[in-house]
């Protein structure tokens, strides 16, 4: 049982069945029709992005995730190759507007030139100071907007600034756990300002967030559990954030949230 959990989580699978889960919330609540196919395409676009990446990463890192992909090639390589056919699949299931087309190309180049050197700079986005949490966050955004885009909804604003302020303080989780990791140049929030201080923003981000789905769709009760699943994540100990309770921990939220807008 442990392994499979294990394998869920470091194949990437977990996260990307919480955000496309989170898009299916989103899309059912709004009355978005074609919910279903929005959030398969986005679990296989998740999938592949993660995957993607996963090949250009630091194979000696001595981490549990990377321990696993080590031993595991034939499953990693096999979740990567479902997801791309997924991918292409789910992709045709849709009839895309124009619109929704260029917010697919965009994320797409941001995707490759994330980890490939980009010709106009000669480096990796992710290698930009500052650039990678503001990368991230404007491209989980984006196709979490896609539904409404392709369908010709207005999205609310509220719900464009909640996005962006959970997916940041989300991303604080894994910058403070890769803060030994990651070059120095990066210039993340944790290496800005420090560990404890990050976790103090990340605070404030998801309360905030949650202020904004207040506002706009008065959840009560449900913004409380929001908002501890959050926060739940910032008090995981250092030698416990390398482990796969951890991962599960930290993209539960997205799960909570996406329950929290089909239970309204």
């Amino acid at each position: 049982m442990n392994s499979i959990v294990k394998a869920l989580i470091y194949s990437n699978c977990w996260v990307a069945f919480c955000f496309s889960f989170l898009s299916y919330g989103f899309s059912n609540h709004f009355h978005i029709p074609h919910a279903e196919k929005y959030a398969i395409f986005l679990f296989f676009s998740a999938i592949s992005a993660y995957q993607f990446h996963r090949y250009f990463t630091n194979k000696n890192q001595q981490t549990n995730r990377q321990n696993w992909v080590n031993k595991n090639k034939f499953w990693n390589n096999l979740v990567s190759i479902i997801g791309l056919l997924g991918l292409f699949t789910s992709f045709t299931f849709i009839n895309w507007q124009d619109s929704s087309k260029v917010i697919i190309a965009s994320n797409l180049l941001i995707v490759i030139f994330y980890v490939l050197p980009f010709p106009l700079f000669n480096k990796a986005f992710r290698s930009l100071p500052y650039l990678k949490t503001i990368l991230i966050s404007a491209s989980w955004t984006s196709m979490l907007s896609l539904p409404f885009v392709n369908e010709s909804r207005e999205i609310p604003l509220f719900l464009i600034g909640f996005i962006v302020l959970q997916t940041i303080g989300q991303l604080i989780y894994f910058d403070c756990r890769d803060y030994q990791h990651d070059e120095k140049t990066l210039q993340t929030i944790p290496q800005l300002i420090g560990i404890k201080q990050s976790k103090v923003v990340a605070v404030v981000l998801f309360l905030l967030s949650v202020s904004l789905l207040q506002i706009g769709e008065k959840f009560s009760l449900l913004l409380l559990l929001i908002f501890l699943s959050n926060v739940s994540g910032l008090i995981i100990k250092k030698e416990q954030q390398d482990t796969a309770v951890a991962a599960f921990i930290w993209d539960l939220p997205f799960f909570i949230i996406g329950c929290s807008f089909l239970w309204y």
